[in-house]
């Protein structure tokens, strides 16, 4: 008799529930879709200005499923050609390099990137005569500005050490 009287009230309770699940699944589906174009023009923004190479990829997938609990966003058919005098040798040929992000970090100051993940990849390291290597490819600045830069502002994305 008492499940009979409370029968309605547990099953408005059992949609109620149901539909906050479906609500966030929906969510977790939708949401990276909107924001894979703002992540893919900072990933080549960033890479430009970095870099000093030609740094090329196919397409960015944004899933909370892909290494669940993480945000993982992962860049298809990486390749990177090498700095000078090696501009025309690729040094990294990736099929998939996959970061996690910590959803919690999302709703922090900085955003924390606790997984790094390469997908059969292969990286050609060439090094000439006069010592100079594919692999220096990292854009330098000048030092002294750096130091003032970092003293008064920190960087707003973080590797967590595993």
């Amino acid at each position: 008799m008492l499940i009979k009287k409370h029968l309605p009230l547990l099953k408005k309770i059992g949609y109620f529930i149901i539909g906050i699940v479906a609500f966030i699944l929906i969510a977790m589906v939708s949401i990276p879709y909107f924001f894979k174009d703002q992540i893919q023009s900072t990933i080549k923004e960033i890479a430009n200005k970095n870099i000093n190479g030609d740094l090329q990829f196919s397409d960015i997938d944004v899933s909370f499923f892909t290494h669940f609990p993480s945000l993982t966003t992962s860049i298809h058919d990486v390749k990177l050609k090498g700095s000078a005098p090696f501009q025309d040798s690729t040094l990294i040929d990736v099929k998939e390099i996959s970061l996690g992000i910590d959803l919690s970090s999302l709703f922090k100051d900085k955003i924390v990137l606790d997984k790094f993940i390469i997908s059969e990849g292969n990286i050609n390291v060439l090094v000439d005569s006069m010592g100079a290597a594919n692999y220096n490819i990292y854009t330098s600045t000048d030092t002294a500005q750096d130091n003032e830069v970092n003293d008064n502002e920190d960087s707003k994305i973080a590797f967590k050490l595993l």
